[in-house]
């Protein structure tokens, strides 16, 4: 309901957690004794306050950005890779979960989901990625080949 407000009592082992609400308006109350070392929810931190009660306003909440991208493939070595062999651009290894994207488009370092490959962490750039194009890291160039072109709507998960 608008301008309900809704309180979730969460009893987890784990501290992550990953909430996905389409709610226009509510006020979110989180409180465990598991979330120790503080709460992210949506992109956004708060620490663990001294009661363990967290209050989260609809004025600090917001939807994930979705940006919808060309995602080609590539794997280590010279003919992938070209002089960089196995290396990316932050000095990481090319491989599942690294991808190569333009820093004017998606910072380096970014956490991203990408439907069909999974969380990943932007870490290279490429001389071909620029503007709406990503680049994904697997293991093998027939996993890279095998992979194709695809269209993917991509979630910017935060930093």
């Amino acid at each position: 309901m608008l301008g309900a407000e809704f309180a979730f009592r969460v009893a987890v082992k784990s501290k992550a957690l990953i909430f996905a609400i389409t709610v226009l308006s509510f006020q979110l109350v989180l409180s465990s004794p598991s979330f120790a070392d503080g709460l992210s929810l949506m992109g956004v931190s708060m620490a663990a306050p001294a009661n363990g009660r967290f209050r989260y306003s609809p004025q600090s909440l917001r939807a994930p950005t979705v940006i919808n991208l060309t995602a080609t493939a590539y794997s280590p070595g010279t003919d992938q890779n070209g002089q960089w062999n196995n290396k990316t651009y932050t000095g990481g290894n090319v491989g599942p979960g690294v991808v190569a994207v333009d820093p004017k488009v998606i910072p380096l370092g970014t956490k991203l989901y990408i439907p069909g490959y999974g969380t990943a962490i932007a870490g290279d750039t490429g001389g071909a990625i620029k503007g709406n194009k990503i680049d994904l890291g697997f293991s093998s160039k027939q996993a890279a080949l095998n992979y194709g072109i695809k269209n993917v709507a991509v979630t910017i998960l935060g930093r």
